[in-house]
């Protein structure tokens, strides 16, 4: 009689002072989730190492099937934030890969589980578990892209300016990095007739460098506009910082210093009236 799969039983119970989530792994390879729930803000705090300890203690022959259940089930022991946030992270994690001996076709199984349970968390709540999504699912251009539209149908109903701009300042970072590492040879690469590579940048000025550039440069100029709509004095310092990482990427191009500069200047015409701000980026 062949080996039956792994089974997932939760049991929801009450605690007087703790909270914990047993991930207990038997001789079959079976799961037991049992989450005793007093205050779920205690398991943001001590989740992820909790989480670790269990994989810690799981048999690495079932291990995989245990994980795997717990994300296709993750609705009936978590919510959304904590699926994302702790448990599809920690399985992700290099912690996880290293503890339980896994080969590649178990690192992409596992993988392939958590970006699905992370779109699902995505979907069922996108103001929490958004960028969460996006920052999972990075290697798969499926997910990801889906993961995007997710945030694009629920900016205009029920994401705040607030994790708007988080998740833009997140995308801009994710260009201004390939932009960085597409300009930037690999240390040591071997050339034509066994020379080693001499360093020589790829050009920005060709494509498709160019259009990434000038995509991520209007990127970060509609996100300014957007944020400034709706800035309040608390998360002035916060801007100051994003408008740093802007020149940076602006920088880049040939002309950078000179756009950058038409930029600022925009801005102090613009948004004139918001004086302190204003006097903030004339000073940075």
């Amino acid at each position: 009689m062949g080996r039956e799969g792994p089974a997932v039983g939760s049991t929801l119970g009450y605690a007087d002072d703790t909270v914990n989530i047993e991930l207990a792994t038997t001789g079959n390879g079976e799961v037991v989730g049992n989450m005793c729930n007093r205050n779920r803000m205690r398991l943001q705090k001590t989740g992820e190492s909790t989480v670790l300890s269990a994989v810690g203690k799981m048999n690495p022959k079932t291990g995989v099937y245990a994980l795997d259940s717990i994300m296709q089930n993750w609705f009936t022991l978590f919510t959304p934030t904590e699926a994302t946030s702790i448990v599809a992270t920690t399985v992700m994690s290099n912690s996880t890969i290293v503890r339980l001996h896994l080969d590649c076709n178990q690192q992409e199984k596992l993988a392939s589980s958590a970006r699905t349970l992370a779109l699902q968390c995505a979907m069922k709540d996108p103001q929490n578990c958004a960028l969460s999504a996006l920052t999972l699912c990075e290697k798969d251009h499926i997910a990801f892209e889906t993961a995007y539209q997710i945030v694009l149908d629920a900016a205009t109903t029920s994401m705040s300016y607030s994790q708007l701009f988080t998740i833009a300042r997140y995308m801009e970072h994710l260009l201004s990095d390939i932009l960085r590492r597409c300009t930037l040879t690999t240390p040591g690469m071997v050339g034509l007739h066994g020379r080693r590579n001499s360093g020589k940048l790829m050009s920005l000025d060709k494509a498709p460098l160019r259009q990434l550039l000038d995509a991520t440069i209007g990127a970060y100029i509609n996100t300014t506009h957007s944020r400034l709509t709706h800035i309040s004095p608390r998360h002035y310092s916060e801007f100051i910082e994003f408008l740093s990482k802007a020149r940076e990427t602006f920088l880049m191009a040939h002309d950078g210093h000179i756009q950058f500069t038409q930029f600022i200047d925009n801005l102090k015409q613009i948004y004139k009236g918001k004086k302190k701000l204003m006097m903030l980026v004339r000073e940075r």
